[in-house]
């Protein structure tokens, strides 16, 4: 999905598990998943408060 987002020239990519889960993990416990959601709002509040004028992709979760 990030190179889709790239190719569009978005420049702010926050990776997650799929397409058809943006924000979760079904494979993990409901506690980890818990753990996941959060590190992906995170990492994209931190996104959208960091200055950007070029693609930039974060880490993955």
């Amino acid at each position: 999905m990030a190179d889709i987002s790239r190719h569009l020239g978005v420049n702010r990519i926050v990776p997650a598990v799929g397409i058809s889960y943006p924000c979760g993990d079904p494979a993990l416990s409901a506690d980890a998943d818990i753990e996941l959601r959060r590190k992906l709002v995170h990492q994209a509040l931190q996104s959208l408060t960091a200055g950007s004028t070029e693609p930039n992709q974060g880490k993955a979760a």
